[in-house]
């Protein structure tokens, strides 16, 4: 049985627009808002059911529209915050595959191009109102060895004005090029042991992770450093310790792990690499769910602050310079939607069903 605290807000992909922060919660199919403290419920997306769990991976915003991007489907959902207005779009090239999943977008004048994780499906564009506009076949798929079953580009992508993409493959040593604009397609073929997974371009340098290793590259991707155990996965998990991001931050490479652990700090100046726990300071709703599945899909920088809100996760952390800090973000009684009491058994310690509780219980999710 899993257990969600009812007053706890879990993120699954967020978006700042007019002095808010928009909030796709992970539990259940609904849009949030928060400004400052203040945690308000805005209503239910449409293109899933109301007990759908994790719809979305990444958000954007174009003018006063929202965008959330699908976790695992091939809806896209859409929210007019001035119209207070729900809308949803179909990716339509993707609905025929079993296996759907977003794992990069790049915004261009017009829209979005959309990179499936799953190396079957084609790269599409998007344009804000939803309608796609272009599709792209990947022709690689078979030398690379790419099917919807067992290899999948890796957690992201990284571009160039001039059109050029680069997808590592994961757990390969290839990264498929792809220029958008020639529709032309290679592939880049590092001799040696590696297992590619996130890239990040910075200036003339690419910074590519192998597992927990980073490899700097120059524009002809030649080989220049290799920083070897840039991050940890705690132990608690039984898994690898994989990047799922890398980020500039205050003349820093941040490296930021798919799971709980320490994250990477290289300093560009001095090429030194440091290791952050972030478990060290840990609050309590990690220590009590540490042990189901989480990710830390998307860092971003707010005032001059590097914020990562795990997926799934209801406390947001924020570090300033070497100090870690969490921020839980709590949801009032009066807007905990009514799916939940559809959707989970309420209980509490004194087993009472009355709502006037409701801030007291924890729903356990009737499996």
């Amino acid at each position: 049985m899993k257990k969600y605290c009812a007053n706890h807000l879990a993120y699954s992909a967020s978006v700042y627009l007019k002095g808010k922060t928009w909030v796709s919660n992970w539990r259940f199919n609904g849009l949030f808002s928060i400004e400052e403290e203040n945690v308000d419920f805005v209503g239910r997306f449409l293109g899933y059911p109301d007990d759908y769990v994790g719809a979305h991976s990444f958000a954007e915003s174009y003018k006063d529209v929202l965008i959330f991007f699908p976790q695992k489907s091939h809806i896209v959902d859409f929210y007019n915050v001035s119209e207070d207005r729900f809308w949803s779009a179909y990716i339509g090239p993707w609905e025929k595959y079993s296996y759907k999943s977003i794992i990069g977008i790049l915004r261009v004048e017009d829209g979005f191009w959309l990179f499936p994780r799953y190396g079957e499906l084609p790269i599409v564009k998007m344009a804000f109102n939803g309608e796609i506009i272009e599709v792209i076949e990947i022709g690689s798929q078979k030398k690379l060895g790419i099917n919807s079953n067992n290899k999948m580009f890796a957690l992201s992508v990284s571009t160039l004005p001039s059109g050029d993409v680069y997808v590592p493959v994961y757990n390969t040593n290839n990264i498929l090029h792809i220029n958008l604009k020639t529709k032309k397609e290679h592939i880049i073929h590092f001799d040696g042991n590696y297992s590619f997974c996130a890239i990040f371009k910075q200036e003339e340098k690419y910074w590519l992770s192998s597992k927990d290793n980073i490899i700097v590259l120059d524009s002809e991707f030649n080989i220049l450093k290799k920083y070897d155990n840039v991050i940890e996965t705690t132990n608690i998990l039984d898994k690898p310790a994989e990047v799922a991001q890398i980020v500039l931050f205050n003349n820093d490479i941040w490296v930021i792990p798919v799971w709980y652990g320490a994250i990477g700090k290289i300093n560009l100046d001095e090429e030194l690499c440091n290791k952050l726990d972030l478990l060290s300071n840990r609050c309590e709703i990690i220590e009590d769910r540490i042990k189901t599945w989480r990710t830390f899909k998307t860092a971003r920088v707010e005032n001059n602050t590097l914020v990562i809100n795990p997926i799934g996760l209801d406390c947001q952390i924020e570090i300033t310079g070497e100090i870690v800090s969490y921020k839980k973000l709590m949801i009032s009684d009066n807007c905990i939607p009514a799916i939940a009491l559809d959707k989970y058994k309420v209980i509490d310690n004194n087993q009472e069903k009355g709502r006037e509780n409701i801030g007291k219980r924890v729903f356990e999710q009737c499996l």
